[in-house]
């Protein structure tokens, strides 16, 4: 029986690091979102092997010792791949002729199996060294060591970026305050039919722009409730709970699109003009919802926070240069 201490890092059932004694495991899809194929083109890197095609469907027991022509274009699944569908057509055409009945040489499972596992070894090597390479220069850290590519980013912004006199650490009733203020996007259907024409509009870059041009909220916030509550409340950063009133249906604008969301029943994040009770939203949404006509009849907590602009400024600029 063999002495082996085994480390674990789990999403689900999912394994993201597996370490054993001296030795670790990482998953490179948590770092580079990417097939094997691609990865070169990613990194921007050529490698001396090109990555081939293996016929996984056909690796059952019974083919274990196979030996002959080509298997059939079916067993390689190509639909499941993100190639161009005549380019393997064209290599398959020319791969079948190097084997019987067109030649003396056969086809061999094992020996096909052999090299596609050393050629998938050294591609993803290869792409990998040049990846931890390039974040040791650029950032004196190794993401190896880090288990996803957000576990890397996080060091690079502690070791590189993080302000000289840090960032506080919330108090668990502040940080629960601010965390029912945080919703996620929206994703929905306005209208199943129209008729002229369409635009399309794709934003990149959002975050990064967000993040390097806007202020963020800093440090313990000073807590208004009450009386206490100036009328100038919406006025800086930080958040709100409040009761909220949109504005009445308008029947010449049927498309308006409600600005604030709130958790239904079920759970789900639902956008409507009904009036919501002690809702946490942050400032910005509420200056936003104001001059769209929305109401706030009763205001309970104000939390202001100091304003920061320069949190991120270091760290996009440092990422952007790459990109």
């Amino acid at each position: 029986v063999l002495n082996v201490t085994t480390d674990e890092i789990m999403n689900g059932l999912k394994v993201m690091k597996f370490r054993w004694n001296s030795n670790a495991m990482i998953d490179s899809v948590k770092h580079i979102p990417s097939t094997l194929a691609g990865l070169p083109k990613v990194l921007g890197i050529t490698v001396p092997c090109a990555k081939d095609h293996y016929p996984h469907k056909f690796n059952v027991k019974a083919n274990r010792d196979y030996s002959g022509p080509l298997p059939d274009i079916d067993m390689y699944e190509i639909q499941k791949s993100t190639e161009d569908p005549k380019a393997f057509r064209d290599w398959y055409d020319e791969e079948k002729r190097r084997y019987v009945p067109y030649t003396d040489k056969s086809w061999n499972l094992a020996e096909v199996e052999a090299s596609y596992c050393a050629q998938d070894t050294y591609v993803l090597a290869m792409c990998m060294g040049v990846y931890r390479h390039s974040h040791i220069l650029l950032n004196r850290v190794d993401p190896l060591k880090c288990a996803t590519i957000a576990t890397t980013c996080l060091r690079v912004y502690r070791t590189n970026h993080i302000p000289e006199d840090g960032i506080p650490t919330l108090t668990a009733e502040v940080a629960d305050f601010c965390r029912r203020g945080l919703r996620g996007g929206r994703t929905e259907v306005f209208a199943t039919h129209y008729e002229g024409e369409l635009r399309g509009i794709d934003v990149q870059s959002m975050y990064p722009h967000v993040m390097y041009t806007k202020a963020f909220p800093y440090g313990e916030p000073e807590i208004f409730k009450g009386d206490n509550i100036q009328e100038n409340w919406m006025d800086g950063c930080g958040f709100v709970e409040a009761d909220i009133q949109p504005p009445a249906f308008d029947a010449d604008n049927p498309y308006f699109k409600p600005l604030l969301g709130c958790k239904a029943s079920n759970g789900k994040l639902e956008f409507n003009l009904e009036f919501k009770e002690k809702q946490v939203i942050t400032l910005v949404e509420a200056r936003k919802a104001i001059e769209l006509g929305y109401t706030f009849p009763t205001v309970y907590t104000v939390y202001h926070f100091e304003a920061r602009d320069d949190l991120f400024k270091s760290y996009i600029a440092n990422f952007l240069k790459v990109k």
